[in-house]
């Protein structure tokens, strides 16, 4: 697969469709990355990017959460990955106003109209921190 865009310049992009092939509500997200993980998202208010997102939804026929993964060349959109399911990125677009599991309870287990959230304007930075918890006895096998 050829490579595109600056590394950069790699955004995240993801529909909710109620219905097959109808897309209610979307976001893009800038995004850089660390060990191939999103640590530094922030949404992207940009109509013509946003289209193509709805494009690529509606002509994939999506069903529920998809997440797009692209980068740019000559400013447009290109899809280098498709995750048709909750994604990693999940709890930070819930950070930005964007629940898409809660759309998916909505629509799908109560029936209900889910629409365009409103995005919030914020930066979002993940960390990681090891945590010791203390075993009362050893794990099966394991050396005391």
């Amino acid at each position: 697969q050829q490579s595109i865009g600056k590394e950069e310049e790699e955004f995240t992009g993801s529909l909710f469709c109620p219905r097959e092939g109808e897309v209610a509500a979307s976001i893009l997200m800038r995004r850089e990355l660390l060990q191939g993980t999103s640590y530094r998202i922030e949404p992207v208010f940009n109509p013509v990017w946003d289209e193509q997102l709805r494009h690529w939804g509606r002509t994939l026929g999506g069903l529920g959460a998809i997440n797009f993964q692209f980068r740019l060349l000559d400013n447009q959109p290109v899809c280098f990955e498709i995750n048709a399911r909750f994604s990693g990125t999940t709890s930070v677009r819930a950070l930005l106003g964007y629940n898409d599991v809660a759309m998916a309870v909505r629509a799908f287990v109560l029936g209900e109209e889910v629409g365009q959230p409103t995005l919030l304007h914020r930066r979002v930075l993940r960390y990681w921190q090891e945590m010791v918890v203390e075993w009362e006895q050893p794990l099966a096998g394991a050396s005391p």
